[in-house]
């Protein structure tokens, strides 16, 4: 049972302690504390003594309870007091409840009757692979809702965990997860049982760009691919360690930024028992942020030859 004794503890937490367990760093400037890698996040303390955040690129602000439940726990109420109090109130049914919200939340996706818009933007746009993208939807990866936005699905064994959404207008960029998401995962591509390699991007179209790279690369069937969907989300790593224990090496290939620097080294000192390398050396040696960027600077240099 949820006592308001319980509540008012959860609250009383040191949210910016409790939120850098989950890979998000903050500078001090005063009273408020401001993540680094999401400079419109700040969080403060309220006149009341309460923690609050304002999400200024989401429109979203609250208290540290909202926040653990809009962007760890999935909206679960209960377990964002667990987490927050180490309480472990009733696991099984917290676990119970969040797969219900999950399923729910991924059945009432509503897909659109073509992919002309995803394979014109990830084609056309991007300048992914054809052939990639193709056997992406053949495979039932990658999906075009009722919203014409693009549906990368979280898998696992084709079990349907989650998934980013991409706004396919190229005048407004549009990005989010769909609600009840199970946040350990992401879109991923494994092209071998036991990969060797785990490289982790920023987002699915730079794991794409990178894909698209690094077709003839004699490596790729040692690889496996995921995308954290933001910098931030390193834990989803161990996810993958979890379920791929042939992986031997971890190579962070995040943009080329500073939020992307702090990832890396957070990533590098979370899995100090596995090596980790600085997977951004075609990023910086050619002076861009991401993936599709340098993707679509090569093409654009082979139409110039």
């Amino acid at each position: 049972m949820i006592t308001q004794e319980l509540i008012r503890q959860a609250k009383d937490v040191d949210i910016i302690s409790f939120l850098e367990r989950y890979g998000y760093t903050f500078k001090r400037k005063g009273k408020r504390y401001i993540c680094t890698q999401h400079d419109s996040l700040i969080f403060s303390i309220a006149p009341n003594s309460c923690q609050v955040f304002v999400w200024n690129s989401k429109c979203n602000e609250g208290d540290s309870i909202k926040f653990v439940m809009d962007y760890i726990t999935d909206g679960n109420f209960k377990k964002a007091i667990s987490l927050l109090t180490n309480s472990n109130l009733d696991e099984k049914k917290l676990y119970e409840a969040s797969s219900q919200t999950l399923s729910k939340a991924l059945d009432k996706i509503e897909y659109a009757k073509n992919m002309k818009r995803t394979f014109a933007y990830l084609i056309k746009t991007r300048l992914i692979s054809s052939s990639i993208i193709q056997k992406l939807v053949k495979d039932n990866m990658i999906a075009q809702d009722k919203h014409n936005n693009i549906v990368f699905k979280w898998l696992n064994n084709n079990e349907f965990l989650g998934a980013d959404l991409v706004g396919t207008l190229t005048d407004i960029r549009f990005k989010s997860t769909v609600q009840g998401s199970n946040e350990d995962y992401g879109f991923s591509i494994c092209l071998n049982k036991k990969p060797e390699m785990l490289l982790v991007f920023e987002s699915p179209i730079d794991l794409l760009s990178f894909y698209t790279l690094n077709m003839n690369n004699k490596n790729l069937g040692k690889m496996l691919l995921l995308s954290l969907s933001g910098c931030e989300k390193i834990y989803k790593i161990q996810t993958y360690l979890n379920l791929y224990p042939s992986i031997e090496k971890i190579y962070s290939c995040l943009d080329n930024d500073n939020a992307g620097n702090i990832a890396t080294q957070k990533i590098t000192n979370t899995y100090s028992n596995i090596k980790v390398f600085d997977g951004r050396k075609k990023l910086k040696e050619n002076n861009v942020k991401d993936w599709n960027q340098l993707l679509i600077n090569n093409k654009s240099n082979e139409v110039a030859k």
